[in-house]
Parts: structure tokens; C-alpha cells; sequence
């Protein structure tokens, strides 16, 4: 971190919370997002590079790989349920966050983010299509050392 400027490089991974059973889904192509991790470098301006607090705003970039998985037809089943596709590209980052206690070793910071890729996802099996656009938002409470 320099007084008024700071980079943030990050590595982060995702998790898919849910899941379509292949019971249910018997002619198969259902997509389900298994998760990713992304790897980034963002450029910080602070409001008040003196304060004990300031907010920034900033912006950058991330190389991120997303892990996806579609459910086979029943009679494609015999090795297994699900086919895994992997993809992945460049995002373009902006954000803006509040950060606090910064004259200590240990601080703390709030942080809103959007992620736009630069890239669709396409990928094709004989039993589905996945043809889309999946731009992200997330809220970071974190802890800078």
C-alpha cells in the first residue's frame, strides 16, 4: 500500500451451493455451476489518504475459471451422471469499499465489487448447449495485514 494508492492482488475460489438431482432431469442437459477460483490485480485510490478511515474506489482485472457440470441422458449414464466443462477468461473488475483502523498493522475493510467478463460461455455436449453470459457482484467484509 502506498499512501494514497494501493494494489490488492487476490486469489479466490467459489463454491455452487445447489444441485439438479439426474433423477429429475431424465433427458438430461441441465447445467449446474460447480464453482471456480480467480487469480486478480486491482489498482486502489483512497479518498483520505491521511484518515484513520477512507473510502477508495478502484478497478482492475481477473483470470477466472469456472467449473460446470451438465447431467447426462439416462441411457448416457453407465460411467457416470454428469459431464464437468471447464471455461473461463478475463474479467474486468470495479470497485469501491470503506476501509478502517488504518494506522494499525491489522485493519479492516467493506468492499463492493462487479466483475464483466470480457467472454461468453459456449460449450456443447450431443445431450446440451451452454451458450451464456455470467457477470458477478459480491460484498467482501476482509482483514488487510
Amino acid at each position: 500500500k502506498f499512501q494514497q494508492y494501493g494494489l490488492d492482488a487476490f486469489v479466490r475460489a467459489n463454491l455452487g451451493l445447489s444441485e439438479h438431482t439426474p433423477s429429475s432431469n431424465a433427458d438430461g442437459g441441465h447445467v449446474d455451476y460447480e464453482g471456480g477460483m480467480s487469480l486478480g490485480l486491482h489498482f486502489l485510490d483512497y479518498f483520505d489518504p491521511d484518515g484513520l478511515t477512507s473510502l477508495y474506489v478502484g478497478g482492475g482485472a481477473s483470470f477466472e475459471l469456472t467449473v460446470l457440470s451438465m447431467i447426462r441422458p439416462e441411457d448416457q449414464r453407465q460411467e457416470r451422471d454428469r459431464d464437468t466443462m471447464l471455461t473461463g477468461g478475463l474479467n474486468v473488475d470495479l470497485l469501491a469499499g470503506y476501509e478502517f483502523m488504518r494506522a494499525s498493522a491489522i485493519h479492516f475493510y467493506g468492499q463492493l465489487e462487479v466483475n464483466v467478463p470480457t467472454y461468453g460461455i459456449h460449450s456443447e455436449r450431443r445431450w446440451g448447449v451452454v451458450d451464456t453470459y455470467l457477470p458477478g457482484a459480491s460484498a467482501e467484509i476482509g482483514v488487510v495485514f
